[in-house]
């Protein structure tokens, strides 16, 4: 249902006449038997809905490399993006060569995963999936903790699952629900406009 689409009018103006209706009659309420049936509906089959990323938020990048015999290292970087209670919620991959396919795949992948983040889906059975995956480019990392790699994505899972075990950015202390604020501290934006 797009935003502005006359379905999506349609329920809204639905939504407005149950809550006037609710507000307007203390008590019992009487739906007519369409408002029934549709009210069911939204109660029965809830439309899944994505949470945004906020505007800014804290991230983490990895850079990575590949090594390939007789060719320079594929060389890449993975942003993972948090919500503010620190729940993984987006990926980009920015890899060697953009606009070749491999770059594109790659854009593809971390979209769909980010979508999928977004929409609430477990993060677990995504990386499952892309530890799995094989497929150019693979080989030695350099990484002593993932020296051998079947694809840039199990790499990218693995460090994902290393480093996020339980999906969340993990310097979050005991007791704190959210990320450290990301208001500008003005001591320090002054102290660098000077150094401008």
């Amino acid at each position: 249902m797009a935003f502005g689409s006359l379905e999506a009018d349609a329920l809204q103006a639905f939504v407005d006449s149950v809550k006037q209706k609710l507000h307007d009659t203390p008590g019992d309420v009487t739906f007519s038997e369409a408002e029934r049936r549709t009210l069911d509906d939204l109660v029965r089959n809830p439309k899944p809905r994505r949470q945004r990323m906020p505007s800014e938020r804290l991230s983490r990048t990895r850079k990575f490399e590949i090594l390939r015999k007789d060719e320079p290292p594929f060389e890449c970087y993975v942003h993972v993006g948090f919500f503010p209670d620190g729940r993984l919620g987006e990926i980009f991959i920015d890899a060697d060569k953009e606009g070749s396919l491999t770059s594109g795949a790659f854009n593809a992948a971390s979209t769909a995963m980010s979508m999928a983040l977004q929409y609430g889906a477990p993060l677990e059975p995504l990386i499952m999936k892309w530890e799995g995956m094989r497929f150019d480019p693979a080989g030695p990392t350099g990484d002593p903790k993932h020296p051998l790699v079947g694809s840039a994505l199990a790499y990218i899972a693995k460090w994902i699952r290393q480093t996020f075990p339980d999906g969340k950015w993990t310097e979050l202390r005991p007791g704190q629900a959210t990320l450290p604020s990301l208001t500008p501290d003005p001591a320090v934006n002054s102290a660098e406009d000077a150094n401008d």
